[in-house]
């Protein structure tokens, strides 16, 4: 992170992740500086586990540019497919960077 305080504009990361829940459902989001794609996955998933597409129980997409407020769902807009495309490739190899990885690992290699 020393490179990041010395340069405020540098860039660790393309994308942040976060986790949340809501009841059974766990809430998986990739968070990049324009958009905001979530996959919220049922069936006791976990990151650590391998990623299955089944339990996926709904997807949002936002677009921070345009709908700051998170009010219009983009996901099966025709307009950012490409944006789902390129932050699902992310967020897989997210899942499958974790399901591989060793609990002390800081191997970041998924971005």
């Amino acid at each position: 992170l020393v490179p990041v305080m010395l340069h405020p504009k540098k860039k660790v990361k393309a994308f942040a992740v976060s986790q949340y829940t809501r009841g059974p459902v766990m809430g998986y989001s990739i968070r990049t500086q324009n958009h905001r794609l979530t996959y919220w996955v049922g069936g006791h998933f976990r990151s650590n586990k391998p990623f299955d597409p089944a339990k996926v129980t709904a997807r949002e997409l936002y677009d921070y540019k345009n709908d700051p407020g998170e009010t219009r769902n983009l996901i099966d807009d025709k307009k950012y497919q490409k944006v789902v495309k390129t932050m699902q490739k992310q967020l897989l190899g997210f899942f499958q960077h974790q399901s591989t990885a060793g609990n002390d690992e800081a191997d970041t290699s998924f971005k």
